[in-house]
């Protein structure tokens, strides 16, 4: 008997932006380099947009794939205690977005022989936004949040024997994803 776990508050959709690791290989920036990808330390090169040695117009040479869109409940417990800390700078600000299995699937973003999510550590989430709707619910500040975990959920349910996925976000400074 397969019992399935249902998203149960489901009115966004979280979009997501997953790297492109041959587009970023294939961009040429500006500057020495001669691709977007350091193979000595294995992340995207670093370049400045403007002269001289200001942060302001540094950009890396990440490329990403066009963006998912993937209905979600939002978990916003530590996102909201940002709210409350007078700097507005905690490490816990974490924000969790519930995924359901099937949709993934759907998607094409479960690996149908590993079975595993294909969104990965490092990808964007960039907003999110009414489902079926395309109407923005909330933009996340910079570049976006980056994600730091994607883990399953709900065992014991569904036919894969879990129906949910976990997707751990969290705002970072550019080079330390």
């Amino acid at each position: 008997m397969n019992i399935s776990v249902p998203l149960l508050l489901s009115l966004v959709d979280v979009v997501i932006l997953r790297r492109n690791a041959p587009g970023t290989r294939a961009l040429n920036p500006p500057g020495a380099a001669s691709s977007g990808m350091d193979d000595i330390f294995r992340e995207p090169v670093v370049y400045d947009t403007q002269s001289g040695a200001q942060t302001e117009g540094r950009e890396d040479a990440m490329q990403y794939q066009p963006p998912i869109r993937v209905q979600c409940q939002v978990e916003t417990t530590m996102y909201n205690l940002l709210n409350t800390v007078a700097s507005g700078n905690i490490p816990d600000s974490q924000v969790i977005f519930v995924t359901h299995r099937k949709q993934l699937r759907e998607l094409g973003l479960i690996d149908p022989v590993t079975g595993n999510a294909l969104i990965r550590t490092g990808d964007l989430v960039t907003s999110l936004e009414r489902t079926n709707q395309g109407v923005t619910v909330l933009t996340f500040p910079g570049k976006g949040l980056y994600i730091t975990e994607v883990r399953p959920a709900s065992w014991g349910f569904g036919i894969d024997g879990h129906d949910l996925h976990l997707i751990i976000a969290e705002p970072r400074d550019q080079g330390s994803r």
